[in-house]
């Protein structure tokens, strides 16, 4: 079977969907129990890929955001290289390992700094300094599946 955009366009619509779902999912808990316990099983879930301290988190009406500050900018960052990459695939067929590089060199100096240097956690720089990593990683992690897979776009 060969992979085509539109088997990519498929697997990347339904994990954007996921991380819509990971994001909105503590703000529809209220309106029911079973919501809750697939919420109590959604922190758990990310509890392995986030510490989810509610001091570094986001609030929105006293709901925190199901993940810390940075992790919602890599979220929000997936989903929206996603949203680009659904709307005109063609954005996406050139990556940079430079971009990742310094994507990855600019998050670590947030981190250092917000750990060792400055007293108070900075929720805005780690969001923007996890949005820009995750704009760069999935944009060369979508190149280099077309790379990889040469996908066929006349299909």
């Amino acid at each position: 079977m060969r992979l085509t955009e539109k088997h990519l366009k498929l697997i990347t619509g339904i994990l954007t969907l996921y991380f819509i779902f990971v994001i909105i999912l503590p703000f529809l808990s209220p309106l029911s129990p079973k919501i809750e316990a697939i919420n109590s099983f959604n922190e758990f879930s990310l509890d392995k890929m986030c510490h989810q301290n509610p001091e570094k988190s986001f609030f929105i009406s006293d709901i925190k955001f199901p993940v810390c500050s940075r992790c919602t900018g890599i979220y929000s960052g997936f989903i929206l290289i996603s949203l680009i990459f659904l709307v005109n695939s063609l954005v996406i067929k050139q990556h940079s390992m430079q971009f990742l590089i310094a994507a990855s060199i600019f998050m670590l100096i947030d981190v250092l700094i917000n750990n060792f240097i400055v007293y108070s956690y900075l929720k805005s720089s780690a969001f923007i300094t996890g949005l820009v990593f995750s704009l760069c990683l999935f944009s060369y992690i979508y190149a280099l599946v077309f790379g990889f897979y040469k996908v066929n776009d006349s299909q």
